[in-house]
């Protein structure tokens, strides 16, 4: 009996090991910054360890001119303090506009990070 009992504390603990969630390896940072009648955008890397991090960037835009859904995905290796462009663009904006800008970190294809900034009101 005890050692079944053991075989089982044994089993649940490897189980927790291997379902454990994964370290903070880096940062998603994200910038719009206004010029004219346009947005920058830009989604960067922030490392905090030595890892290899997807980054996935997805710009979502909806105004009087129509609808955009881009994405932009990269590899990165990263290291303390490191800072890496995932990607880039610039967006026009007219009347009417939402934009959904997301930025999602996976180590090992679990997530590790994810940030998001809407602008304006989603319409229904």
């Amino acid at each position: 009996m005890r050692l079944i009992a053991s075989a089982l504390i044994a089993l649940i603990i490897m189980i927790g090991e291997v379902r454990a969630e994964p370290h903070i390896l880096a940062l998603p940072d994200l910038t719009i910054t206004p010029k004219d009648a346009t947005l920058q955008i830009s989604g960067r890397v922030i490392g905090l360890e030595v890892a290899d991090v997807q980054a996935t960037l997805r710009i979502e835009k909806t105004d009087s001119g129509g609808s955009i859904d881009m994405t932009q995905s990269n590899d990165v290796s990263v290291a303390p303090g490191s800072s890496d462009i995932v990607g880039s663009t610039q967006i026009s904006t007219q009347d009417g506009l939402f934009l959904r800008v997301s930025l999602t970190l996976r180590s090992s294809g679990a997530i590790i990070g994810s940030t998001t900034i809407s602008l304006g009101q989603e319409s229904e």
